[in-house]
């Protein structure tokens, strides 16, 4: 896939962008809503994203963009590599790693 550097200034990621996780063989889905619960063994989460062999369970996740985005060439997409931690209640947190893809590059990002 060919692909070229856009910009130095990462994405944010929104609710409604397309995460894309390496150890679920390069599928995902769209962020939903995060939460804003909180307690002594829960510290919410930036996003949810559903199960891809559950209908009815979604997991928490937080989303830490890691590379500068890119456009794919084939396409006109536009991604970024990301670090991605699945929160969990009471227990500690695993990570992953996938691509975001977004389109409005330039009207959301930040330095």
């Amino acid at each position: 896939m060919r692909e070229f550097v856009t910009s130095h200034k990462k994405h944010v990621p929104e609710i409604g962008d397309y995460l894309e996780i390496d150890s679920w063989n390069n599928r995902g889905d769209v962020l939903k809503e995060g939460d804003e619960y909180l307690d002594e063994s829960y510290s919410g989460a930036q996003f949810r994203i559903d199960s891809l062999n559950y209908t009815d369970i979604d997991f928490p996740i937080n989303i830490t963009v890691t590379g500068k985005p890119r456009c794919i060439i084939d396409t006109g997409n536009y991604r970024s590599r990301v670090k991605i931690e699945f929160v969990r209640d009471g227990e500690e947190s695993t990570w992953g790693a996938g691509f975001i893809y977004f389109k409005e590059v330039y009207a959301r990002m930040t330095e």
